[in-house]
C-alpha cells in the first residue's frame, strides 16, 4: 500500500500504519487456498522478536543518538550487542519503528496481520485473536509453500497460563506448521523437554534446579531448538519461516549465571527525563497522562518539597541496581545466542538467501520519565527495534529514518518473497522499496503512523520521523518535536510556527481514530488548548516555592493566595478564574464539538466537568452547575 502523506483534507488510506517486521494477517480479496504454491529460489526467514525490549540497550540505536540520550542510565552503562548491531552493519535499521499499540497482545496481533486491534480483536492483554485473522505464515504457506515454524511466547489465545501446555490447536495456529515449543503465556525462565518430548516451563525461583544443567534457560533452550530446525530444513525443498519469540528481556528481571552477575559493577543512574518530570521545573509540565511510578520507587507519593532528597536517595538505593542489571544481563544473552544462529546460517552455506529480522514487540522506559515498562507514547515505550538483513536485497548499512509500524512488517516481508499485496486488506504499507533503494538513507518526512492504547483508551498519537502528537482524555493535545526535544519533555502545541503542522496531524489522527476504531474516539477529549488550563509544573511564584496549583487547595489561606494576579493567571481553575470559551474542538460523543454547540445544548454537555471547563461561559448558564 503506499505511504500516507499529508493532506489537508481529512482522508486517509486503508493502509495507514507503517511497518516493522514480521507478520502478515489480514483478509485476502481473492483468497489464499487453491493455489498451486511455487517457492522456487525463495528466501528462508528467520524472525527474532524480543519482548518488552528498549531500543538504547543495543549499541545500533545508541549509535543513533546524541550520548546524553544514548546513555539515560548515566556514561558507560550499557550492554554490547556485536552480533545484532552486525544485522544492521549488514542489513537496514529502522531508526523510527512504533509498535501499533505498546501492550503485549494487542501489539503481537498487529505485527502478525498487519492489522490494528480493532481488526484482529486482541485488544487488550490476554484477549483471544480473532480465529479469522490471517497471519504473513499463512501467507507464505498457502502462496509459497513456505513451511512454518513458531517458537516461543506467543500471548494471543486467551488468559491460559499453563507451565505444561505448550503447542496450539490446528484451529489456533494461525498458519505455523510446527508449534511444539509455543506457549500462550507466562515468562518462564527455564524449560526442559524429556524423553517424551513434553516440555515444562519454570519460573525464576527453580534457579537451584538448574544450577549445574545447560542449555535450560529459556532464550537458549529455545535458540538450541531454533538451531536444530535450521538443521533439519537445509536441505529441504521447501523454503522456511521461522519465528522465534524470546520472552527476555521483559521482567522478571532475572537470568542465568554468568549473565546474572556480569552486570553488576554499572552503577545505574536515575535518568535525567525522569529527575526533570519529578522536579516539575516551571515550563516543564508533565503530561497528565504519565502517572509516575517505578517499580522500585514511587515519587508519586513524595511531596514536592522533598522530591530532591528522594531522588538523591534512588541514586543510591541498591534495590534500584538489583532491579535493573539484570536487564542488561538478559540483553547480552540475546546478543550471544542472535550470534549463534547467525553463526549457524553461515556454517550451512544460507545467508545471503535467508531473510533476518530483529524486532521487538513494545519497549521498555527502564525509568525514563519515572516510569518502567510500556503502554505510554514515549519512544522508548511505543518504539521497537527494528533491522533487517537480506543480502540479495537490502543494501549493506541502510539506515530508514522515516516513520514507520510493526504494520509494515507483513505486507513488506511478503512483498520481498515475490507476493503481490494488493491483493490483501492490509493496514500496513509495504517499505520493499526502501530496501531496494541503492541509497543508504532514506527519509520520507510525510511519512504518518499511528499507535494507540487499545486497552483502556487513555491515549492515541501519530508520529512522522519529527513529529509525534498525543490526543488524551487527561488533558490538552501535546506535541513533542523530537528534533529539538528528543527527550521528549516540551509541549509544542500552540506555539508560534507550530500551528500548521499540529492542526494537519490532529486532523489526520481523528480521522485514523474514527477509521480504526482507536477506544479515545469515545472518550472526551480536549483537541485546542483551552482557555483555563492548569499545567502539572511548579509555580513561577516566589513566596509559593516547590507548590503546584493543586497543592494550594491545603493552603489555609488558599482563597487570600488566589488574589495574587500571577496565582489567578496561572491556577484559573483552582481559583475560580474561569469565565471563557475556548476556542477550537472538544471531542464529545466521537463528534467534533466547539463552545457555539455546547451553548446551543446545555443540558447534553454541561454535565461533564470537561466540557465546563473547555466551555466556562456557554456552561455558566447550565442549571445543574452548583
Amino acid at each position: 500500500m503506499p505511504s500516507y502523506t499529508y493532506s489537508n483534507r481529512v482522508s486517509l488510506p486503508r493502509a495507514i500504519l507503517c511497518s516493522v517486521i514480521i507478520v502478515a494477517a489480514a483478509r485476502t480479496k481473492e483468497g489464499t487456498e487453491n493455489k498451486k504454491p511455487t517457492h522456487e529460489n525463495k528466501p528462508n526467514i528467520v524472525v527474532i522478536m524480543t519482548d518488552e525490549h528498549n531500543m538504547k540497550t543495543l549499541g545500533c540505536y545508541r549509535d543513533l543518538l546524541e550520548d546524553k540520550q544514548a546513555y539515560p542510565w548515566g556514561p558507560g552503562v550499557n550492554v554490547e550487542t556485536p552480533h545484532i548491531d552486525s544485522l544492521a552493519m549488514e542489513g537496514a535499521l529502522f531508526a523510527n519503528c512504533y509498535s501499533a499499540a505498546p501492550l503485549c497482545t494487542p501489539a503481537r496481533g498487529s505485527f502478525l496481520t498487519s492489522t490494528f486491534p480493532s481488526t484482529h480483536g486482541a485488544n487488550e492483554n490476554h484477549k483471544e485473536m480473532n480465529g479469522a485473522s490471517i497471519t504473513f505464515a499463512q501467507i507464505l504457506k498457502d502462496k509459497l509453500g513456505y513451511h512454518t515454524s513458531y517458537m516461543g511466547k506467543f500471548h494471543l489465545n486467551g488468559y491460559g497460563k499453563d507451565p505444561s501446555v505448550f503447542g496450539a490447536s490446528e484451529e489456533r495456529s494461525f498458519g505455523f506448521d510446527e508449534t511444539k515449543y509455543l506457549w500462550n503465556r507466562g515468562h518462564w525462565k527455564y524449560l526442559t523437554e524429556n524423553e517424551d518430548g513434553e516440555v515444562q516451563g519454570y519460573t525464576y525461583e527453580a534457579e537451584e534446579m538448574f544450577l549445574n544443567q545447560t542449555g535450560a534457560y529459556t532464550t537458549e533452550f529455545l535458540v538450541d531448538r531454533a538451531l536444530n530446525f535450521i538443521d533439519e530444513q537445509k536441505d529441504s525443498d521447501q523454503p522456511f519461516a521461522l519465528m522465534l519469540s524470546i520472552p527476555d528481556p521483559h521482567g522478571p528481571n532475572f537470568v542465568r549465571t554468568p549473565y546474572k552477575e556480569m552486570y553488576d559493577h554499572l552503577w545505574v543512574d536515575v535518568p535525567r527525563t525522569a529527575q526533570d518530570v519529578m522536579n516539575r521545573i516551571h515550563g516543564h509540565p508533565r503530561p497528565k497522562w504519565n502517572k509516575i511510578g517505578t517499580k522500585v520507587m514511587n515519587p508519586g507519593d513524595v511531596p514536592q518539597s522533598q522530591m530532591k532528597d528522594h531522588i538523591r536517595k534512588m541514586k543510591i538505593q541498591e534495590e534500584r541496581q538489583k532491579f535493573y542489571r539484570p536487564i542488561f544481563g538478559m540483553v547480552k544473552a540475546i546478543d550471544d545466542n542472535v550470534g549463534r544462529i547467525l553463526h549457524k546460517l553461515e556454517a550451512l552455506d544460507l545467508n545471503d538467501n535467508t531473510i533476518v529480522i530483529f524486532t521487538s514487540d513494545h519497549g521498555d522506559m527502564m525509568g525514563e520519565w519515572a516510569r518502567d515498562e510500556k503502554q505510554l507514547p514515549y519512544r522508548t515505550s511505543a518504539g521497537v527495534p527494528f533491522i533487517i538483513r537480506y543480502p540479495k536485497q537490502v543494501t549493506p548499512g541502510t539506515l530508514v529514518k522515516s516513520a514507520v509500524s510493526a504494520l509494515d512488517f507483513t505486507p513488506t516481508i511478503l512483498s520481498m518473497v515475490g507476493i503481490d499485496v494488493s491483493n490483501y486488506a492490509f493496514e500496513g504499507t509495504d517499505r520493499s522499496k526502501d530496501l531496494h533503494s541503492p541509497e543508504k538513507l532514506i527519509l520520507d518526512e510525510n511519512s504518518l503512523v499511528f499507535s494507540a492504547d487499545t486497552w483502556e483508551g487513555t491515549w492515541a498519537s501519530c508520529m512522522t520521523s519529527r513529529y509525534k502528537l498525543v490526543l488524551s482524555n487527561s488533558e490538552m493535545p501535546w506535541l513533542f518535536d523530537m528534533e529539538k526535544d528528543p527527550d521528549e519533555l516540551l509541549n509544542f502545541y500552540g506555539r508560534n510556527g507550530y500551528t500548521e503542522i499540529s492542526s494537519k496531524m490532529t486532523a489526520n489522527l481523528l480521522h485514523a481514530m474514527d477509521f480504526y476504531d482507536f477506544p479515545l474516539r469515545y472518550e472526551i477529549t480536549m483537541l485546542d488548548r483551552p482557555v483555563c488550563y492548569e499545567a502539572d509544573h511548579l509555580l513561577d511564584v516566589p513566596r509559593l516555592k516547590n507548590k503546584s496549583c493543586s497543592d494550594l487547595l491545603s493552603q489555609v489561606h488558599y482563597n487570600d493566595i488566589c488574589n495574587n494576579d500571577e496565582v489567578r493567571k496561572q491556577c484559573p481553575i483552582v481559583c475560580n478564574n474561569c469565565g471563557e470559551d475556548s476556542s477550537g474542538y472538544i471531542l464529545v460523543n466521537t463528534k467534533q464539538t466547539s463552545c457555539v454547540d455546547v451553548a446551543a445544548d446545555l443540558d447534553g454537555f454541561c454535565v461533564e466537568e470537561k466540557v465546563k471547563a473547555f466551555c466556562a461561559s456557554a456552561c455558566s448558564g447550565y442549571s445543574g452547575m452548583e
